[in-house]
């Protein structure tokens, strides 16, 4: 796959959670897509030592699956980010929740929270939410009704223990 196309299926991410074009993340990286039911996209620094490894293993009848940090996950026309992208996120996006520690865990468990309007001044959309810490929990979505914040993990850190690994 080529940076542009992979820019292409960035965008419509980037634009979801109010982040600034800028992809300079993708520079000196091999973009690699595998193919299965769904496609998923993996980025690895593009050097000679990993182009040699990955030569050798395709000699042997070798095809890994993944070699790189898996960032989008493709399933027909549905574009999902990957818990990996998140760090390349949280330097361009600025739609960023920032949830104490009981919040924080209570959503690694996949749940959804809620706050109080009180001064929080947020719009619904979609958010991605750090701990206290400033570490990654969730891709989330905002909702806001008569009581209070609602904010539903899409894909959270604890997802890979639950489901994914």
């Amino acid at each position: 796959m080529d940076k542009s196309r992979l820019i292409e299926l960035l965008h419509p991410i980037y634009k979801k959670y109010n982040c600034n074009e800028e992809y300079s993340f993708l520079e000196n990286k091999l973009i690699i897509k595998f193919k299965s039911s769904f496609e998923q996209i993996e980025i690895i620094e593009n050097n000679s030592k990993v182009r040699e490894v990955l030569d050798e293993l395709e000699k042997i009848g070798l095809f890994p699956y993944s070699v790189g940090e898996p960032i989008i996950l493709k399933k027909g026309k549905d574009v999902r980010p990957l818990i990996p992208l998140a760090k390349y996120l949280s330097q361009v996006c600025k739609n960023k929740l920032i949830l104490k520690s009981k919040l924080a865990e209570k959503i690694t468990y996949g749940k959804t929270v809620r706050l109080s309007l009180g001064s929080l001044k947020i719009k619904e959309g979609s958010y991605l939410v750090y701990n206290e810490k400033n570490d990654f929990i969730c891709y989330s979505n905002v909702k806001i009704d008569k009581k209070g914040i609602k904010i539903i993990p899409e894909l959270d850190i604890g997802w890979y223990l639950r489901k994914g690994g």
